[in-house]
């Protein structure tokens, strides 16, 4: 058994072993806890140790050139807990590394900046995505603060998309952060998305006809175009990947009656912008976005949409397939 306490070489097995590993003893026979299930040891000694993370999928293999790469990324703690999350899934050393690489190198494109889009931009930068470009008209309010949790009383009257990228840069110094302060029509989302985007996170409301252009703009794009939000206390994301297949009406989900109007608000109307499902709605399209982008380790992602009611507790999510 190798020195190192973070992998394994020897009896045939080369690899990392997967930080999330457990063991415990129990009747006298000790067990694995890996991403794969929970494994008895077949015996004593280095060969039934390694057997066992195998079978557990706790072994990730590599050559030693790519067995050094993810163990330095696991020590670096810019990088360690989404490189721990790529190793539960990873077939290989090899393809987290381009994973790591390909978060590193993607730009994102983010439509609104509040408190479904400030906190999906935070959970990307965080994972390792490289470039964002945040799109925002709007300033920061006093109601702003109560749901969108990155504002301070300071912040008020600022542009959210300043104040973002502020934020941004700070907690992560490697990020690229570019802005822009004003509302886009489909024109500039067209335009923006030719320049070079990998992914496109949509969560603004104005335009009213962005988010039903979603697939439009993937399919056309050939990238990930993901979109989220709310009607009254149903919460609703979308993620379509650009393969071009035709979707089933039931893709539509909630949206598609609030579309076949042209729906006004009230005077003083005040949407339910409640805290919880805005972390909820952004946690989904950031997951959808590294899942899209890190293939190699995650796989491929059906298009799909995910409707719930955030008023049911416990929540019950209904996937729609298509």
């Amino acid at each position: 058994m190798n020195n190192q306490d973070d992998f394994f070489a020897g009896s045939g097995f080369m690899g990392v072993v997967a930080p999330s590993t457990l063991y415990g003893i129990h009747d006298g026979g000790m067990y694995i806890s890996g991403p794969s299930g929970v494994v008895q040891l077949a015996g004593q000694g280095e060969t039934a140790m390694l057997e066992a993370l195998d079978t557990a999928g706790a072994l990730v293999p590599g050559s030693a050139c790519a067995m050094q790469g993810v163990r330095q990324l696991l020590e670096d703690p810019r990088t360690s807990r989404t490189v721990s999350y790529l190793l539960c899934s990873a077939r290989s050393c090899e393809d987290v590394l381009e994973d790591m690489a390909t978060l590193q190198r993607s730009r994102i494109l983010l439509f609104g900046c509040g408190g479904i889009g400030s906190t999906a931009s935070m959970l990307l930068a965080g994972s390792g995505i490289g470039h964002l470009t945040l799109s925002d008209g709007d300033r920061i309010e006093e109601s702003n603060l109560n749901r969108q949790l990155f504002w301070r009383r300071s912040d008020v009257g600022g542009f959210k998309t300043d104040v973002l990228q502020e934020i941004l840069q700070e907690k992560f110094p490697d990020i690229n952060v570019q802005t822009i302060k004003r509302q886009l029509d489909l024109d500039d989302a067209d335009r923006l998305i030719s320049e070079g985007y990998d992914a496109v996170v949509v969560t603004a409301d104005e335009p009213a006809t962005l988010a039903s252009e979603c697939k439009r703009l993937a399919d056309k794009h050939r990238i990930p175009v993901v979109s989220g939000g709310y009607l009254h206390r149903m919460c609703m994301t979308n993620f379509y990947n650009g393969s071009g297949h035709q979707e089933t009406d039931s893709m539509a989900g909630v949206g598609t009656s609030a579309r076949s109007f042209e729906w006004q608000r009230l005077p003083k109307g005040i949407m339910p912008s409640y805290g919880p499902s805005n972390f909820g709605l952004a946690s989904i399209l950031a997951s959808s976005v590294i899942a899209a982008l890190a293939s190699r380790t995650l796989g491929s992602s059906e298009q799909h949409s995910v409707v719930w009611d955030a008023n049911s507790v416990p929540l019950k999510f209904n996937t729609l397939l298509g």
